[in-house]
């Protein structure tokens, strides 16, 4: 195993402009990790596919998971042709302070365990389930990391560690308030260096004091144990669709050709409702997965008289709000 991560160092121009480093390394196995549920089966299986496009068989996607079932396996599985799969059963494993909010999966801390389970690779690059892959990611599993534990793109929502959103104590735990945070959606992990820093354990020692407090608690504790160890690569690398279609301020600027699509936020392909910006790109990916078939269905409406009273405010309310934002004639 260990002499699946030789390395050959050379340089990429375009790389220096991207993530502001001269040096990159090229790895001969690259190996991409994900993290899921029996809950997140599908559209994880459209993310692999989505990153298998640009594989080979020397590469490795490593799977894991929390009780998924010999089905769900299959279906994974099958959407990997290029590359090698792996599966890794976690349950059991996770520690009693990972205890998410109740808008995310427990799945989300199994990332943690990566350099525990991967105990004799030297790198791998996380991507979140809710995401495609649409360049090839060898520039970003190659960046030179500078001696970092991490690579990720910093959050255009809550940039600093004090920003709503960022790290809740950062003033109990001596974090300055101006210290960048990041989305961890997608993150270039040094395994060696983590375990030698022991980063599990300082993430673990956040949440056993934070964890009630905590908003993305999977998240938070991870940027209050790199403070400082972290280094910043291009938005094109975790284009949160969400971000640019809320709090887009110069769309002139924004990256042309993402090479990552990150689908968080209320709005994802796979959800009854208004779709994101590159959902006809996801579709189109899903149709060589063995979910081939799917659309989505509008959820079934609450029934009873409470909940017709609130359906009624609630078109009252976006009525008034359309005539208030309409201009004055």
């Amino acid at each position: 195993m260990t002499a699946l991560c030789v390395r050959l160092e050379h340089r990429f121009g375009d790389a220096r402009r991207q993530h502001g480093s001269s040096l990159e390394t090229k790895w001969v196995r690259m190996i991409y990790v994900f993290c899921l549920d029996s809950g997140f089966v599908m559209p994880t299986g459209v993310a692999v596919r989505s990153l298998d496009r640009f594989l080979t068989r020397s590469d490795r996607i490593v799977l894991l998971h929390l009780g998924l079932s010999p089905r769900e396996m299959r279906d994974l599985g099958a959407c990997v042709i290029n590359a090698e799969v792996e599966f890794h059963e976690c349950s059991g494993r996770l520690r009693p302070s990972w205890i998410p909010p109740s808008h995310v999966s427990e799945a989300a801390f199994l990332r943690y365990l990566a350099p525990e389970i991967l105990d004799t690779d030297e790198r791998c690059v996380y991507l979140d389930g809710d995401v495609i892959v649409r360049r090839s990611p060898q520039i970003l599993h190659d960046t030179d990391l500078e001696g970092n534990t991490l690579a990720a793109v910093r959050s255009r929502v809550a940039p600093f560690a004090a920003s709503p959103g960022g790290i809740v104590a950062w003033f109990e735990e001596g974090i300055p308030s101006t210290a960048p945070y990041f989305n961890s959606g997608m993150l270039v992990i040094d395994l060696d260096r983590w375990r030698s820093r022991k980063i599990t354990d300082k993430l673990t020692s956040y949440l056993d004091r934070h964890v009630n407090k905590a908003y993305l608690a999977d998240q938070e504790a991870l940027n209050s144990a790199v403070v400082g160890d972290w280094m910043a690569v291009g938005r094109e690398w975790n284009y949160i669709t969400h971000v640019t279609e809320s709090f887009l301020q110069q769309p002139e600027l924004e990256p042309k050709d993402p090479g990552v699509v990150h689908f968080a936020g209320r709005h994802k392909p796979w959800v009854h409702g208004r779709f994101p910006l590159f959902a006809e790109e996801w579709y189109g990916i899903a149709q060589t997965t063995p979910w081939a078939d799917f659309k989505t269905t509008p959820p079934t409406p609450k029934r009873g008289l409470k909940h017709a009273g609130r359906r009624v405010a609630g078109r009252a309310l976006r009525r008034l709000k359309s005539l208030a934002a309409e201009p004055n004639k």
